[in-house]
């Protein structure tokens, strides 16, 4: 699949944006379940956990998407 820039109201938004708000729609649901199950005491650095899983998921919603 090609990826083409999407066009809002005149304005050319680079395709890339959309997948990283879906992204981090994702990690927040995913961030919320992972502070239910009470997992967060065990990671050593909150912040880079936030950041590599951000990372993993969109990496993984772009596969996704370009494999369509």
């Amino acid at each position: 699949m090609r990826f083409a820039d999407l066009d809002l109201l005149g304005i050319y938004v680079a395709p890339i944006v959309p997948l990283m708000i879906a992204a981090a729609l994702v990690l927040f649901v995913g961030l919320r379940l992972v502070e239910r199950f009470g997992s967060m005491p065990r990671v050593w650095h909150p912040a880079l956990f936030h950041v590599a899983l951000y990372v993993v998921v969109l990496s993984l919603i772009v596969i996704v998407k370009g494999s369509l």
